[in-house]
């Protein structure tokens, strides 16, 4: 006896390409003048947010950077760990 095939309650499902957006770049910019015509303010704040974060993020890693730096010349282990 062969091996069922695994079909749902509803049949086999559909299977084959999907429909392609014919112009993503016109879709994209119809999404965010609808989106930026009620809440400007709300995703340049958003913005403001995301580039603070990632201005701390990189200031955070370097002053890491610059003790551990300053740790190891303090101690002369400078040409030992990496």
């Amino acid at each position: 006896m062969p091996p069922m095939p695994n079909r749902g309650p509803g049949g086999a499902v559909p299977r084959g390409g999907k429909n392609a957006v014919q112009h993503p770049w016109k879709v994209l910019g119809r999404l965010l003048a609808a989106i930026l015509q009620r809440y400007k303010v709300h995703c340049l704040c958003v913005l403001v947010c995301i580039v603070g974060s990632t201005a701390a993020n990189v200031a955070g890693n370097l002053f890491l950077k610059t003790l551990i730096d300053e740790i190891q010349s303090a101690t002369g282990m400078a040409g030992r760990l990496g």
